[in-house]
């Protein structure tokens, strides 16, 4: 290892695109085989040289640097993000992820990808609230604005145009939902917004990105927290009856995608996180405002006879185990039996 950190840097430095490249993936793959079993100094080195090529414009190649950041820490367990958490030498945690963000707000669609979706990865892994800093970022490319009447692009970059927009949007998809917090107060500011963009992508856009939509959603709900006030705030108890009525929404419209057992089995897999925070919760308001939402599309997959018998089988055991949801705070319960 020592031999090749004495190589490496001057490939780092090299005036050859692919050169830099080459070094780069190198350092990746010694981050992936010898993971956490790497001498703090030496990741911090690395740490330091991936992020020093970082700076400057977008060549071809330069992705691999933000791979080999990923799997600098992903690959390095918990000792590596203790210590880049020390300031002290060439790269800290705040270094590194300051050079991401700054990535991340590049215009090339396909470098922006990677640096979206390997920035939320490293988020995600250590286990830091920064989805405000990433939410800035890619908020204004989720608009969905159209070009404007006085351009009349050619066909072919229409259609160019349009799979870059649709790249760039499973992005923003996976980046979010990989780093969206566990942190409540983070959760009451954004939850509203991110689940109305993600309501009206859902119904517009192609099954892969649908799929996106589906396992971003999971993570969303699976880090819910119910907001510790919620039996004398009123404002937040219409933030969770909002939270679960869009939720609800989402998941209907992906459950009627025909055709794309996939699509429904990841669907089915997020409706069963969701019903198992409504048995923890217990909160009439919210299983009624959910099962009255969700009933049909759960029925039109139970019905579908193009649909996979397994997932027939799921769809029938998450609405009995919806309808069997008893609700602790509602006098109406027991008239509403397993309406």
């Amino acid at each position: 290892l020592t031999e090749i950190m004495d190589i490496i840097p001057k490939a780092m430095e090299s005036g050859k695109w692919s050169v830099k490249a080459q070094a780069a993936r190198a350092m990746g793959t010694i981050c992936t085989k010898l993971g956490g079993t790497i001498n703090p100094s030496v990741q911090k080195r690395i740490a330091a040289l991936l992020i020093g090529a970082l700076a400057g414009r977008t060549w071809a190649g330069k992705e691999c640097i933000i791979r080999s950041l990923q799997d600098l820490v992903v690959y390095g367990g918990d000792g590596v993000a203790a210590n880049l958490q020390d300031k002290s030498g060439d790269a800290s945690l705040e270094t590194l992820l300051e050079a991401l963000f700054k990535e991340c707000k590049k215009e090339k669609v396909e470098y922006k990808v990677v640096a979206l979706v390997t920035t939320a990865t490293i988020i995600n892994h250590i286990n830091k609230d920064l989805f405000k800093e990433l939410y800035d970022i890619v908020s204004p490319h989720m608009k969905g604005s159209n070009p404007s009447e006085d351009a009349q692009p050619q066909e072919s970059e229409d259609k160019e145009d349009k799979e870059n927009d649709l790249k760039l949007q499973e992005a923003i998809i996976t980046s979010l939902g990989l780093a969206w917090p566990a942190n409540v107060n983070t959760q009451k500011m954004f939850a509203i917004e991110m689940l109305d963009r993600m309501e009206t992508i859902v119904g517009a856009t192609t099954r892969k990105n649908q799929e996106c939509v589906a396992i971003a959603l999971g993570r969303i709900m699976q880090k819910w927290k119910e907001p510790s006030d919620i039996n004398t705030s009123q404002a937040s108890g219409q933030l969770c009856e909002d939270v679960f009525s869009r939720a609800a929404r989402i998941l209907s419209t992906l459950l009627l995608v025909p055709k794309f057992g996939d699509l429904r089995t990841k669907t089915l897999k997020v409706l069963g996180t969701v019903i198992k925070l409504l048995v923890d919760s217990k909160r009439a308001s919210l299983v009624y405002i959910f099962r009255d939402e969700i009933s049909k599309s759960l029925d039109g997959v139970i019905k579908d006879l193009g649909s996979d018998p397994a997932i027939k089988t799921t769809a029938r055991d998450l609405k009995a185990a919806l309808n069997a949801i008893k609700p602790d705070d509602a006098a109406a319960a027991e008239n509403a039996g397993g309406a």
